[in-house]
């Protein structure tokens, strides 16, 4: 698919963009997450994008898209000051803190599964240590794609990864990615976008 056939086929619903990935970036990958952000950003003017304020790809993809508009960027954090400083200070933030998960079943749902079920449960039960914490960077990615009743946060509609191809399912991204599949958002990876930029 190429860049104008991607534009013809977007849905004249789409309001949000996820942009996010794997931590750890190839060196000659990095302008070109930063060129998709800005290609985005730029011919999309009425959209809005996202990301999970991580290293790598999520500051990369961040990058692009604030240096044409800031206001039109969100960063989904696990707590309150998650990389706080890395943030653009025009965009919007919004945290796992500020979640009612009581009121947020889908947020529980999608991010709970037989290999975590500790961990969120431990979160849920307000333990904030090392296990718990890893439960709220799941959340983080969940409510990155599907927003949050409590907040409340709109889902996204699309999503544009830059995953490791030798495990695309692999970590948080891996997580992200199911989440997608399991609320039908459609989304590229770099296997696709990579040739627009």
């Amino acid at each position: 698919m190429n860049f104008q056939t991607f534009k013809d086929q977007l849905p004249i619903t789409l309001s949000r963009i996820f942009l996010g990935g794997k931590r750890n970036v190839l060196e000659q990958d990095k302008i070109k997450l930063t060129q998709l952000g800005k290609l985005l950003a730029t011919e999309f003017p009425y959209l809005i994008f996202r990301s999970g304020n991580a290293e790598g790809s999520d500051a990369l993809f961040a990058e692009g898209v604030c240096s044409v508009d800031p206001l039109r960027f969100e960063s989904i954090l696990p707590y309150e000051n998650h990389r706080k400083k890395n943030i653009n200070p025009y965009s919007q933030s919004y945290s796992m803190d500020q979640v009612d998960l009581a009121a947020d079943d889908d947020l529980v749902y999608y991010t709970k599964s037989k290999a975590n079920s500790n961990l969120v449960n431990r979160y849920m039960d307000g333990h904030k240590d090392r296990n718990g914490m890893k439960a709220a960077y799941l959340f983080r990615d969940t409510m990155a794609i599907i927003g949050s009743k409590s907040i409340p946060l709109d889902p996204v509609s699309y999503a544009f990864f830059y995953i490791d191809p030798a495990d695309p399912l692999g970590g948080g991204t891996g997580h992200t990615i199911k989440v997608c599949q399991e609320n039908k958002i459609p989304y590229l990876t770099q296997e696709i976008w990579m040739s627009w930029v």
